[in-house]
């Protein structure tokens, strides 16, 4: 038996819990009326708790009146079919506070046909405005990797990640169409031993017969901390004509520790169809020296535009590749169609890798500092990167002043640097517009 004592101990222990506990009583005429809230009723619906409990209504009143629908809806199936009432919503004051709540009710049916509820109302602002934040953070992320997927999607090469496990972390959509998986992109393995990539993408030497040794696939040696260079040639049902390319690999450390294999991959299909032309060629007009040199002047300018690509890797910025020798003839031919490129694409930045180059002499040096001092007298910014370790060597061994120029670790580097670059240009080009505004802002109060 609850004495009177228990019952006051019972109500200061209610009136301690820092939710709101109620009992909400409604006659079958519709008459609403608070029988039993505690004191956290007041401080959570901000209300004087004495007229809350006459006039039920006022309950309502602070609704969100976007929410109010929903309240309503789920207050009524709650009566109907004596189901829990459970509802998270609003609450929105005089001035304009929200405050969110989640409110957790349980009917009983009365003898007299009036329905009661037993229920608790919580603040849950905090967790709800966290929520929000999360979904907030999400979507950004989502929006980030959508961005990172676009651009390595579009960039003129192929760009393939492997980790320790054989997964393809990044199989771009180049990528993917060297490797004859472009159009459904079903059976495209997803994780497998080198052997089964070999047999998946059907991996050769370049004699297009050998089968590449495992050992020395280019993502092996670079998950073994190898940079690594390579040709290889792939034939499979989805590129039954064979596709050769160019592979650059190097490994990633990651953010965990972890390394993985980053493969760079260029179709170089067309450029060695192109020499195998002039070797033909050659042979068949030896017999005619100055037909041979016309040919041959013409199909070394084609495959020095090959060996010499320009792509455009961003808005506002290109990059050139160089592989052999960089000699004087071909810097002139550089230096006069990348000048070309950067004047017809009001290109910001050049970057100019030199990984394909292996040897450099003073003349060399001297060759590609003429190129990068032409490039930034018409207004961009030249990058270099790629230098090998023994070409660094030399350049210092040979007394080559490199000074002034700026130079980088590998292509990607340089990208950030460019894409760094334009970043600093617009906030400049942003500030400028505003000088020039205010002046025109004052010239026209004045008149």
């Amino acid at each position: 038996m609850v004495t009177t004592h228990d019952a006051a101990f019972l109500s200061r222990m209610l009136d301690r819990i820092p939710g709101a506990i109620y009992v909400l009583l409604i006659s079958p005429e519709g008459a609403q009326q608070f029988v039993y809230a505690n004191a956290a009723s007041s401080q959570l619906f901000e209300v004087d708790l004495e007229a809350w409990r006459h006039d039920a209504s006022k309950a309502f009143e602070s609704v969100h009146p976007d929410d109010l629908e929903e309240w309503t809806r789920r207050g009524m199936d709650s009566m109907m079919q004596l189901v829990p009432f459970r509802w998270t919503g609003r609450l929105r004051f005089a001035d304009d506070r929200i405050k969110w709540i989640r409110v957790v009710a349980e009917p009983e049916r009365n003898d007299d046909g009036s329905t009661g509820w037993v229920g608790t109302a919580f603040d849950v602002t905090e967790e709800v405005l966290a929520q929000h934040q999360v979904q907030q953070l999400q979507r950004e992320q989502a929006q980030h990797q959508s961005l990172f997927k676009a651009v390595i999607d579009n960039l003129p090469v192929g760009v393939t990640v492997i980790d320790q496990a054989g997964a393809l972390v990044v199989f771009n959509r180049t990528s993917q169409e060297m490797a004859g998986h472009h159009d459904t992109g079903e059976n495209v393995p997803v994780q497998g031993s080198p052997e089964q990539l070999t047999r998946a993408f059907g991996l050769f030497l370049p004699d297009q017969v050998s089968p590449y040794p495992l050992d020395q696939l280019p993502h092996v040696a670079a998950l073994r901390g190898e940079s690594v260079e390579a040709e290889l040639f792939v034939r499979n049902p989805g590129r039954p004509a064979g596709v050769l390319m160019h592979v650059m690999a190097q490994p990633l450390t990651l953010a965990d520790g972890s390394t993985v294999a980053l493969n760079l991959s260029r179709d170089i299909t067309g450029q060695r169809a192109l020499e195998d032309e002039l070797r033909e060629r050659n042979r068949q007009l030896a017999s005619s020296e100055e037909d041979k040199s016309q040919l041959v002047e013409r199909l070394r300018y084609a495959i020095d535009e090959l060996s010499n690509p320009i792509l455009q890797v961003w808005d506002d910025v290109l990059a050139m590749p160089l592989i052999g020798v960089v000699d004087s003839r071909r810097t002139a031919d550089m230096a006069q169609r990348l000048l070309a490129e950067v004047a017809r694409t009001q290109a910001q930045c050049v970057i100019v890798d030199l990984t394909g180059v292996e040897v450099v002499d003073t003349k060399t040096a001297d060759n590609l500092i003429k190129l990068v001092r032409k490039i930034e007298l018409i207004g961009a910014r030249c990058l270099l990167t790629g230098i090998r370790p023994s070409v660094s060597e030399t350049v210092v061994e040979i007394g080559v002043d490199f000074a002034g120029l700026s130079t980088l670790r590998n292509l990607k580097h340089g990208l950030q640097e460019a894409l760094r670059i334009k970043r600093r240009q617009s906030r400049l080009d942003e500030g400028l517009d505003e000088e020039e505004e205010r002046p025109r802002s004052r010239r026209h109060r004045d008149d």
